[in-house]
């Protein structure tokens, strides 16, 4: 829940960028955090796109020789670099883009991209250009998001929770995703493959590591 795409591909802040976010929904996302770590391997460089508050780009840090973190909202990029700051993450950097249209400044290869709690709110053309940009960049990429289908109990949540925070202008972007088949259905049609798989204690979020079919 980082940030809004229009159809148009326009990016809008939104209202819990920033200091919000890092204060109340960080400390939610620790099981995230130790997934996602999981993927990736001692001594990789990460790209974290977008990278929000930046918390997942410091936990990558602990075990990665490189973290560059993307992301389009200025609120969350002045909070990220300010905990940079307070932490002397030499290893972690912070860089203004889009996810959909990646900076051309940004060099590979990576060896690891990792893509959170993105896919779900924006249009598919903005969902294909999000991955297939992170995958050119990267050797293996690493998705969080929802799971599809949802389970039951959780699914009710989680929709909830995307209809009232994520707003009503988020919503069908979220049905969309799911109806879709989620990240390995989006994967099938990148032309990636799924090399692993995990999901949370719920069931709700689904945790994939994809590649490039050339090299398997």
């Amino acid at each position: 829940m980082e940030q809004e795409h229009s159809r148009e591909g326009l990016i809008k802040p939104r209202w819990y960028d920033g200091p919000l976010y890092g204060w109340f929904f960080d400390p939610l996302e620790r099981e995230k955090e130790k997934i996602v770590s999981c993927f990736v391997e001692p001594e990789a460089r990460v790209l974290d796109a977008p990278s929000g508050t930046g918390a997942l780009s410091f936990a990558l840090a602990k075990k990665a020789k490189e973290v560059v973190g993307v992301d389009a909202s200025s609120r969350m990029l002045a909070f990220a670099r300010k905990r940079k700051a307070v932490r002397a993450a030499g290893n972690v950097s912070f860089v203004e883009g889009d996810i959909t249209a990646l900076p051309k400044s940004l060099k590979g290869p990576f060896d690891f991209g990792v893509i959170s709690l993105f896919l779900h709110e924006v249009d598919e053309p903005s969902r294909v250009a999000a991955l297939t940009g992170v995958a050119s960049l990267c050797k293996k990429v690493v998705i969080c998001d929802y799971a599809a289908p949802q389970p039951f109990l959780p699914g009710l949540f989680n929709t909830a929770v995307e209809y009232v925070i994520g707003g009503p202008g988020n919503f069908p972007f979220y049905r969309d995703f799911l109806k879709r088949g989620g990240t390995c259905g989006l994967a099938e049609r990148c032309g990636l493959v799924v090399l692993g798989k995990k999901t949370d204690r719920s069931g709700g979020r689904e945790y994939c590591l994809l590649g490039h079919p050339a090299e398997n």
